[in-house]
């Protein structure tokens, strides 16, 4: 489909790494966004925002656009590190939830109210989401409950769920 940009919410500096390059390899542009405490511009095309903020979301969606970027889409990865072993510790659950669906739907409201006139795809990303066996990530599953209302409420958000079942 040609060069573009895309906008990936990545979780970690190897992530980002990782993904820039295989996207590079494609003839594909990369601004990454990391989880911080505010929202921050920390390179070219590195950001970083708040996931407990709309406002944070609403500051980045508003630069891009001012940077006149064409978005081919966006993803968001984040809930990929919410690896929680012990799901009795309500402290570490709540916190993958915010990094998760309380993130992706502040970006869902910031990309609605700021590109309601171009709005790129949407790709939601779990792993082990939607998994049989014994390794279910069970606190993922409410993104793609978020996934599914998104896809309704916003349909001009293309919104798609990915679960992965191994990450490499």
């Amino acid at each position: 489909q040609g060069p573009g940009t895309w906008l990936l919410f990545v979780p970690t500096a190897d992530w980002r790494e990782r993904i820039t390059a295989a996207m590079a390899q494609q003839q594909q542009h990369c601004i990454c966004v990391s989880p911080g405490e505010d929202f921050q511009q920390l390179a070219a095309d590195h950001y970083q925002v708040c996931p407990t903020q709309v406002d944070s979301f609403q500051e980045l969606i508003r630069a891009i656009a001012q940077a006149a970027h064409n978005l081919k889409g966006v993803v968001h990865l984040w809930s990929l590190e919410s690896d929680v072993e012990n799901l009795e510790d309500s402290e570490n659950v709540f916190e993958s939830l915010q990094l998760s669906c309380e993130s992706a739907l502040y970006l869902v409201q910031a990309l609605a109210s700021e590109l309601a006139d171009q709005m790129p795809p949407l790709w939601l990303v779990t792993q082990k989401a939607q998994s049989l066996g014994n390794n279910h990530q069970v606190q993922q599953t409410p993104l793609w409950g978020l996934g599914q209302v998104v896809a309704l409420e916003q349909p001009d958000l293309q919104c798609r769920l990915l679960d992965l079942e191994t990450v490499s």
